[in-house]
Parts: structure tokens; sequence; C-alpha cells
């Protein structure tokens, strides 16, 4: 993805052009975060109330695009680094599994 260049570094900066409207850039934000979120789970904890905002966004295009990243291993990360305390607070099953919600 980055031609052997280290990029973690940039990491909060990319986090935060998550709220763009620009589609593309969108884009290479999820793409982003799915390679180096398992490097910086923390930091990728940031992401999670923008995928919740673009997976009710009216536009399908970018639902599509936060429920297809939200089911890669990215999803996994970020629930396997919050703590009990976190993962009670805070559920991303209404967002990946509509039906189990109460």
């Amino acid at each position: 993805m980055t031609v052997g260049k280290d990029v973690t570094n940039l990491f909060t900066d990319v986090v935060n052009c998550m709220m763009t409207e620009n589609l593309e850039l969108k884009k290479l934000v999820y793409l982003y975060l799915i390679n180096y979120a398992k490097s910086q789970p923390e930091q990728a904890l940031l992401s999670v109330n923008s995928f919740i905002k673009d997976a009710n966004d009216p536009n399908p295009l970018i639902r599509a695009l936060a429920i297809r990243t939200m089911g890669t291993p990215l999803a996994l990360i970020l629930t396997l680094s919050f703590s009990p305390t976190h993962t009670s607070m805070l559920s991303l099953t209404h967002v990946l599994l509509p039906s189990v919600t109460t």
C-alpha cells in the first residue's frame, strides 16, 4: 500500500479525514484503517463513532463502505482492544447485526 514506507505515524491525521464528504478520500481512509489498525488499536478506537455515523448515512455507497470495512479484521481488532467496561458502554452489534439489538 505504501511501497515500503512506514506511515503509521499519520494514523491520527488519517482518522480525522474520515469526516470528509469526498467518497474517494473516504475509501482511501478506510483502506488505510484496514491495513494499519492492527498496529495501533488504541488509536483505531477513534474511528468507531465515524463508522457508526457512516453506517447510518443516507448514501448507500457510504453505508456499504462502512459496513464492509467493519466486516474486515478491523472489527475484531476494535472489539478485542475494548476492556469489559468499554464493551458494555459501546456495542457494534447494532451496526453489524441489527436483528440482535433490543
